[in-house]
């Protein structure tokens, strides 16, 4: 065969997410050799790729076909990969940070960290009573012919943090949650 199609489910399986406990999640060595494999494919099909062209036209069509495959298969392991990294980042490292009371962890080049976002909107039906309050505040400025959702956070954030105040749960949704941040050591 040309291009041995990848080992889709037994990647996939790798970096399945457990539903009830960490204790499954793949380790770095295992994501390491996902990768490994994947890229050692990569590296190889560019010489194939090249000789399939000079060949006939079922090489050039099974080489078309690996390809595509392989880009299927990338395409999963990236979407899978984005449901671990989320799940990394907004639950199990804030969770275990709470639970060892930690805010940060040194690592050799970054810093990983959980930090808490805030997330505001005006409720709905509440329009003309969150518009009459931010005019009160002096918050004016957000008003536009819609409140910009980032900076309606920003200033909910804001009046959390420096003034102990929070916008009126009647007008507005806020959520205050954690979530994870990388920050790399100069």
């Amino acid at each position: 065969m040309l291009f041995p199609p990848p080992d889709t489910a037994s990647l996939l399986s790798l970096l399945t997410l457990p539903q009830a406990t960490t204790a499954r999640t793949p380790s770095i060595p295992a994501i390491l050799l996902i990768f490994e494999q994947v890229l050692g494919r990569f590296s190889s099909l560019h010489a194939e790729v090249h000789g399939a062209l000079r060949g006939n036209v079922q090489d050039a069509a099974r080489a078309y076909a690996a390809i595509k495959h392989l880009e299927e298969t990338v395409e999963e392991i990236h979407k899978t990969l984005a449901r671990i990294k989320n799940a990394l980042k907004d639950e199990i490292i804030p969770a275990a940070f709470e639970l060892d009371g930690v805010t940060n962890v040194p690592l050799a080049e970054v810093r990983v960290g959980v930090q808490h976002k805030v997330r505001a909107s005006i409720r709905k039906g509440m329009k003309k009573e969150a518009y009459k309050f931010l005019n009160s505040i002096g918050a004016a400025a957000l008003i536009t012919e819609t409140v910009n959702a980032s900076s309606l956070a920003s200033l909910a954030g804001e009046m959390l943090k420096d003034d102990n105040k929070e916008l009126p749960d009647n007008l507005f949704a806020v959520e205050v949650y954690p979530t994870s941040v990388v920050t790399w050591k100069k």
